[in-house]
């Protein structure tokens, strides 16, 4: 969502500041209920107001924009038919008469689900999210509702190598499936550096991230032998565009 700044301050150190700037992804889509396009009964039954809504401050950052009033009048302009025709007050349509009109006009209605999050408890395998990594250099956090948990970082396409992101774990003695979680995307990098430290050895493996994960959400970089403190880094050493770091998980065979 985007709500621009409330205003401008000068701080203790006679630096401007900005105050109450919010560019914040709400998590998905979400609906507007028909009672925010329309007044009390008692107020008025012949109202209908598709771009004045009945919303909070924060929430009308997102509702503001036009594809969301595009949705809102076509709501408003078949509210506003179906009453005439019914010679009714605003208040009293019938729900189940409105939605039928508005699916037949290929309106959505209702999602599945608001997000697209994996939630680290539906997970098999030992996983570290990226929320628990330790990271170096300027990683960015993604404002698209995807990936595991909470997200992923991004690198911002800088392709310098100055981000780094290590996943550590302790793992019993035994084979592993080492796999990397990321959105695909066609602006990924395919030479993204993964390397994998052991108490004894270092190998190295290189993931195409403009690849569909082949995993579900994760990317089977390679079979190891396993045990001990185990690390995990990626990192946008010579990458060819935007590196993610999302989360990895360790799969015992």
């Amino acid at each position: 969502m985007d709500s621009h700044n409330v205003q401008r301050y000068v701080d203790k150190n006679g630096h401007a500041r900005n105050e109450g700037d919010i560019q914040v992804n709400p998590g998905g889509p979400y609906p507007v209920d028909y009672g925010a396009i329309i007044p009390r009964k008692s107020e008025c039954h012949n109202l209908l107001v598709p771009v004045c809504v009945s919303s909070s401050h924060i929430a009308f950052g997102s509702i503001r924009m036009e594809p969301v009033f595009m949705i809102l009048g076509q709501s408003a302009a078949t509210a506003a038919s179906l009453c005439l025709d019914e010679e009714i007050a605003v208040q009293g349509l019938p729900y189940k008469k409105y939605s039928e009109r508005l699916l037949a006009d290929k309106q959505v209605l209702a999602i599945d689900s608001p997000g697209t999050f994996v939630p680290l408890s539906s997970l098999k395998g030992i996983v570290i999210d990226d929320t628990v990594a330790k990271l170096e250099g300027p990683w960015k956090k993604s404002g698209e509702a995807a990936g595991v948990h909470q997200g992923y970082l991004h690198d911002d396409g800088r392709r310098d190598g100055s981000c780094r992101a290590v996943f550590a774990a302790t793992l019993a003695p035994g084979s592993y499936d080492i796999q990397v979680a990321y959105p695909p995307h066609s602006n990924r990098a395919t030479n993204v550096a993964v390397t994998v430290t052991t108490p004894d050895e270092t190998h190295k493996f290189t993931l195409n991230q403009r690849d569909a994960p082949n995993r579900g959400v994760f990317h089977n970089v390679g079979t190891l032998k396993l045990s001990g403190s185990i690390s995990l880094s990626i990192s946008n050493h010579d990458a060819d565009g935007h590196v993610i770091a999302d989360a990895v998980r360790f799969v015992k065979k």
